[in-house]
């Protein structure tokens, strides 16, 4: 079976039955912030349209934040903006006489435009326009960050000749932020204090001695160690400072 092109026409109507298929099978009952986001341009037959009302009594149960991004949406910023509420119409009947086909399609897609208004109506969610949120669309872009020296020094020729010089990063390597564990019991409490974050989640060790199961180890009684067959070898600051190779930061140009 070959995959379909991108450019496959698809009822939007589908598509999002078959993702709220997903969020239910993916998330079996279980507390998540449920999220979905439809990009479409609405310029497909949807075939149909009384599936509209069980599309929003989905997205209701499931407590699923619905987000709409519009490709050259006709009504988003023409009328949906303006305030007009486009009901829970679920008729999508082409009117007899229409034979243009750019008619035709024009009116199929202000159609599925009002549907989709509608919906997002309905189970209070958004529908916005994608040349207005391309911030959204581009979350995995590099954060712009002051560019900062990785050295100062100087690049020597031989023993007389320093010239000061300033060394930059040409590319920087680009890591995912962590994930931070969170407390959805502890985000809905109102117990926390001010300086804290709702629902943030905090690892603090204990550590005790083997012949005092009762009392903490203070930091200054606990030391590194690595094991070495079946010892522990200790490994103090000391060691580790003693074993650092401390050098100075330079640029020399070698030569024969």
């Amino acid at each position: 079976m070959e995959a379909a092109s991108v450019e496959t026409p698809a009822d939007v109507l589908d598509g999002i039955i078959v993702a709220l298929d997903l969020v239910i099978r993916r998330t079996d009952n279980k507390k998540y912030d449920k999220r979905l986001v439809v990009i479409t341009d609405a310029a497909t037959r949807i075939n149909n349209p009384s599936d509209m009302e069980v599309v929003c009594t989905m997205i209701q149960n499931l407590e699923v934040h619905l987000q709409i991004m519009s490709f050259d949406f006709i009504l988003t910023n023409h009328f949906y903006c303006s305030g007009i509420d486009f009901g829970m119409d679920t008729k999508h009947e082409q009117p007899d006489g229409v034979k243009d086909e750019a008619v035709a399609a024009s009116f199929i897609k202000s159609e599925n435009e009002k549907m989709l208004h509608s919906i997002a109506t309905e189970v209070q969610g958004e529908v916005q326009s994608v040349s207005k949120r391309m911030d959204f669309l581009a979350q995995s872009k590099l954060k712009p960050v002051l560019q900062t020296t990785k050295m100062r020094g100087s690049l020597e020729f031989g023993e007389n000749l320093f010239i000061p010089v300033y060394v930059f990063g040409k590319v920087l390597e680009a890591t995912i932020p962590s994930l931070q564990k969170e407390s959805q019991v502890a985000k809905k409490s109102s117990t926390f204090s001010e300086d804290d974050v709702p629902g943030k989640v905090r690892m603090e060790r204990s550590y005790f001695a083997t012949a005092q199961p009762d009392e903490e180890l203070p930091p200054e009684r606990r030391i590194k160690a690595y094991k070495y067959g079946s010892e522990m070898i200790p490994f103090s600051t000391a060691d580790q400072a003693a074993l650092k190779l401390l050098t100075t930061r330079g640029l020399k140009m070698v030569w024969a």
